[in-house]
């Protein structure tokens, strides 16, 4: 069953279920199973934990359970969809999407005229290093930085503590059990 309510729109971001999430395929049972993305709709993907680090990040910022957060600009490469990611192993890159297959998440989807904002972003931090707390763009700041100014001007007065995913999603509205396996993704963000 494909469930797409909407319950209105608050700052440009599609608001269902109380959280940022446009829309999601539910079991029998309730539970939600897959992501379901727009065609063109720019957002940020925040991902529970799947390494020491990611936990570590996750235990230290609150356990909210996320302990990273891309950015999805639409953009396609030869393997198909890619998202924006910043780590310590290469600094803010892209990836390709099917890197998080398997994983839980939650989506925070932008509308589709936010586009060319979030492409622009995120070519101009591409290659920007990441140095952990001696600087350099980290996952959280590439994704609040890829986040449209209307919508920015709202959230971060939210965020409370250091920045970081769990901060990030807690501002944005997006709560643990709003995660869901990132299943089919890639076939997800083809358009």
């Amino acid at each position: 069953m494909l469930v797409s309510a909407t319950l209105g729109f608050v700052c440009g971001v599609l608001v269902v279920g109380g959280g940022f999430l446009h829309s999601m395929t539910t079991s029998r049972t309730g539970l939600v199973q897959t992501f379901k993305l727009s065609d063109g709709r720019p957002g940020l993907l925040f991902l529970t934990p799947a390494s020491a680090v990611g936990r570590t990040i996750d235990a230290a910022t609150g356990r909210s359970g996320f302990g990273h957060v891309a950015v999805h600009p639409c953009w396609m490469g030869s393997d198909g969809p890619l998202l924006i990611e910043s780590d310590i192993r290469g600094g803010v890159r892209t990836v390709p999407a099917a890197n998080y297959h398997g994983r839980q998440g939650a989506l925070v989807q932008f509308a589709e005229r936010d586009l060319p904002f979030v492409r622009g972003v995120a070519q101009g931090i591409l290659a920007a290093p990441y140095r952990g707390r001696r600087g350099g763009i980290h996952c959280a700041e590439a994704a609040l930085l890829c986040t449209p100014p209307r919508i920015r001007e709202k959230i971060e007065p939210k965020i409370t503590g250091k920045l970081s995913p769990n901060s990030l999603a807690e501002a944005f509205g997006v709560k643990a059990e709003t995660r869901k396996e990132v299943r089919n993704l890639v076939e997800a963000l083809r358009y």
